[in-house]
């Protein structure tokens, strides 16, 4: 099953040049504008931690049987697009070491990531909560309850965040296409034109 395919369409008009011409040409595309949120029932799902080697259409065709059901990988996540998807190490490596540099031809912003604190935080001895605290506060708080998150921790934390994943179980998945479908054609009624 393709994914856009029930999508509701919307229609538009545009003007092209074809033989030398100005013609009019009218366009029926799948409406990209639809946001679809976690209204289709996952039901029994197991949780995956996704690798370095994984990505959704590999992923599609190992539980699946096909790739095509890529979309149901990252739907069933609430991925909306690859952008949500974690990056390889190699990637991270790369995006920290562009996103923190300084300068061009300064030093690695990975390194830089390493050395630059995040935010300070401060283990309630009472709860065990942690607390974020400011510069001051830390540099007054025993060495046992305080720690710095490093730019580069917090980081590595938020993209290791995506790697768990559902993976939904045969039955489950059965189900999640039957739902999307009848969910994707009740939107079909609707008039979408300009």
């Amino acid at each position: 099953m393709r994914y856009f395919q029930y999508f509701p369409k919307l229609e538009y008009h545009t003007t092209e040049i074809q033989n030398g011409l100005p013609q009019k040409i009218r366009r029926i595309v799948p409406n990209m504008t639809v946001q679809l949120r976690s209204t289709v029932e996952l039901g029994a799902y197991e949780w995956y931690k996704i690798q370095d080697r994984d990505r959704a259409d590999i992923l599609a065709a190992q539980w699946y049987g096909d790739s095509r059901y890529s979309w149901v990988v990252m739907l069933s996540n609430n991925m909306r697009d690859l952008y949500d998807w974690p990056l390889t190490n190699r990637e991270f490596y790369d995006y920290m070491a562009k996103k923190y540099e300084s300068c061009n031809e300064c030093a690695d912003g990975n390194e830089q990531s390493q050395d630059a604190i995040y935010q300070y935080v401060w283990k309630n001895p009472d709860t065990g909560q942690d607390l974020i605290i400011d510069s001051t506060l830390y540099a007054a708080t025993p060495s046992d309850q305080r720690r710095q998150i490093s730019v580069y921790d917090y980081e590595t934390e938020l993209n290791d965040a995506r790697r768990d994943i559902k993976r939904l179980l045969p039955t489950t998945f059965q189900s999640f296409l039957r739902q999307f479908q009848q969910l994707m054609g009740s939107l079909s009624n609707v008039e979408f034109t300009r």
